[in-house]
Order: C-alpha cells, then sequence, then structure tokens
C-alpha cells in the first residue's frame, strides 16, 4: 500500500476485503482492496495511475456538427489528440 501511496488507516483486512486507507499525497480517505491495488488500479482518484486526476489540469471543450445538429461537451485530462479523434469519427461516421 505504501509503494501505492497509500497509508493503511486499520489492519490488514484480506485481499479482497475494503481497506480504508489514506492518500499519502492529497491526504484523501479512500477504501479500496489491496488486490485492487495490486492489479494496478491506485488508489484514490489523484494517486492511481490511470484514470480521472481530480487535482490536475484538465481541458474543457465542445464539439459541434452543424448537418447532424449534434454537440458534446466533455472534459479531458488529455492532450487535443483526445478533440482530434472525435472530429475525425464524425467525419468518418
Amino acid at each position: 500500500m505504501e509503494a501505492a501511496g497509500l497509508r493503511p488507516l486499520e489492519l490488514y483486512p484480506g485481499a479482497k476485503e475494503p481497506w480504508r486507507c489514506k492518500c499519502q499525497t492529497y491526504g484523501e480517505e479512500v477504501t479500496l482492496t489491496y488486490g485492487n491495488v495490486q492489479s494496478g488500479q491506485g488508489g484514490s482518484g489523484a494517486c492511481a495511475p490511470t484514470g480521472f486526476n481530480p487535482v490536475a489540469p484538465v481541458l474543457v471543450y465542445l464539439i459541434t456538427h452543424q448537418h447532424l445538429s449534434a454537440a458534446e461537451i466533455s472534459i479531458t485530462g488529455q492532450t487535443f489528440e483526445t478533440i482530434d479523434s472525435h472530429i475525425m469519427n464524425m467525419k468518418v461516421g
């Protein structure tokens, strides 16, 4: 758990049981299983190696398609490559 940036708040309950911990980076309390951490799912959103990071910068964007009368508003922590892929999908579709 410490290698994943988490400090246990109670004794080890077993690999598949919920375990209360605290994110050592952001101080957020989380409940997760040791098995999930071992499989790479990480701890809190901020400490997880993948997925949405609630403290990282984000990009909010709106894409519209006039012919389809469609619009999408979204948030990403990634680069403009995400937006470019949406644009390519709209051209193909």
